[in-house]
């Protein structure tokens, strides 16, 4: 059953990488988009690689569901195995925080985060480390934080 939850979950977090790439990068001059090889656990989502400089950037995409009710975006640090995972293993340069339509179709918001920034407010003495429904660990970051 919780393979299935992350089949779903995985499933959900492509739709709107797909999205995001759309939004932001569709039509531009001089770029190129490289998503990450199919794998269970990939340290990036895509790369956009600026083709007239060689200068590449890494970026995560995470889709919260969850966000919908509490307004704060689950940041992943370990796994339920206690392994890193998540902002603790990412070369990603940004996280693209993506907060859905009610209906989960489409994109309400998006914040681009800087990944420095996400490692400075997880070692803030206030920030609220949980267990996701998952049972990965991690901490809260409310969208207030990201504005």
């Amino acid at each position: 059953m919780k393979d299935n939850s992350f089949i779903s979950d995985l499933q959900f977090g492509n739709y709107f990488e797909n999205k995001v790439i759309e939004l932001l990068f569709e039509g531009k001059e001089n770029i190129q988009i490289f998503q990450a090889p199919t794998c269970r656990f990939c340290d990036w989502d895509f790369k956009v690689e600026n083709t007239s400089t060689g200068e590449i950037t890494y970026y995560e995409v995470k889709a919260d569901k969850a966000v919908l009710k509490t307004q704060n975006f689950f940041i992943e640090t370990q796994s339920k195995n206690n392994s890193k995972s998540g902002l603790e293993t990412t070369k990603a340069n940004f996280y693209i925080l993506v907060k859905p339509t009610p209906d989960l179709k489409e994109i309400d918001c998006l914040y681009q985060v800087e990944t420095s920034y996400l490692h400075k407010l997880k070692d803030k003495p206030s920030t609220n480390y949980r267990r996701s429904y998952t049972g990965a660990y991690g901490f809260l970051v409310s969208e207030k934080e990201l504005i």
